[in-house]
């Protein structure tokens, strides 16, 4: 079942700190998926209050300007594992 976060909720998922871990770059270097029609890489890190986020990384391969192919997606989004 779907849990619908409040705005405070979201408010504060977005206050909180989120340390990268040092060896970012690597970890979010996309490797390509999917026959090759798109690159993608995620990494999940830990909020200061304990959260768990997860960042990924895509890049679409055939139509590089299309920045998602759900729309209800958006271009900054941090989701709570």
């Amino acid at each position: 079942m779907v849990r619908i976060l409040t705005d405070e909720e979201i408010a504060e998922l977005l206050q909180e700190q989120k340390q990268l871990t040092r060896n970012w770059e690597t970890r979010l270097r996309p490797r390509p998926k999917s026959n090759f029609k798109f690159t993608q890489r995620d990494c999940e890190i830990k909020g200061e209050n304990g959260h768990m986020f997860r960042i990924i990384i895509r890049y679409n391969m055939v139509q590089p300007f299309r920045f998602f192919d759900n729309p209800y997606l958006s271009r900054r989004r941090w989701n709570r594992v």
